[in-house]
């Protein structure tokens, strides 16, 4: 049935095909097929919790859903992939960084899309799922062929996030104590793109009268 037939492409793809057109794992499977790295699925639409506690003390929660993990069989070794997918137009640039601060708000443009895979991949870590194997979290962009799941530091494709973890972690303190601090006052961002697709802006209009 067409209910069975969704429910099995997605334990294999991890696309909902349900809320899919039928071509996008359809597209997924083909490229697992050209794919020339050998691996095994782990799972789709994959639950990480985690309680975090910061370093002054505070506990933070985390809850997400990762679309696609699964393990790449290296030569030199396994490593633990974490997926997303895009059905949105490939965009080389929100695979490509030079460092882990284009993730975060700041004078760097802001990579959302970044953060949300390296967060995928601390959780992980986090919460010990890689072991001591490799972490590759990745975006893919299940439209294009051009888009294999990989990030891009510079020019190299990033197959390990375990040297960035550190650095991560504590950009996500610093964000984590501000978001925190009672004693700074609330301030509304002045960038209006940010506020697209927020479950509040209603709640701006009213506040701000437009």
């Amino acid at each position: 049935s067409s209910r069975r037939r969704h429910t099995r492409c997605a334990r294999v793809t991890g696309v909902q095909t349900c809320a899919l057109p039928i071509c996008f794992p359809v597209t997924i499977l083909r490229q697992d097929i050209e794919n020339p790295d050998r691996f095994y699925f782990e799972g789709a639409e994959q639950r990480i919790n985690l309680s975090y506690t910061l370093p002054q003390g505070e506990t933070v929660k985390f809850k997400g859903f990762v679309d696609r993990m699964d393990v790449l069989m290296h030569p030199e070794g396994e490593i633990f992939r974490l997926l997303d997918y895009k059905t949105g137009k490939f965009d080389y640039k929100k695979i490509n960084f030079s460092s882990v601060a284009e993730a975060f708000p700041g004078d760097n443009p802001h990579k959302k899309e970044l953060f949300q895979v390296f967060l995928y991949g601390w959780l992980a870590m986090r919460g010990a799922l890689p072991g001591d194997r490799k972490v590759m979290p990745g975006l893919w962009f299940i439209r294009s062929r051009s888009s294999d799941g990989a990030l891009v530091q510079g020019n190299k494709p990033l197959t390990d996030f375990r040297p960035l973890a550190e650095e991560f972690e504590d950009k996500l303190n610093a964000v984590l104590t501000d978001l925190l601090d009672l004693q700074k006052p609330f301030e509304q961002t002045t960038t209006t793109e940010d506020c697209a697709y927020c479950a509040f802006k209603t709640m701006r209009a009213i506040v701000t009268g437009k």
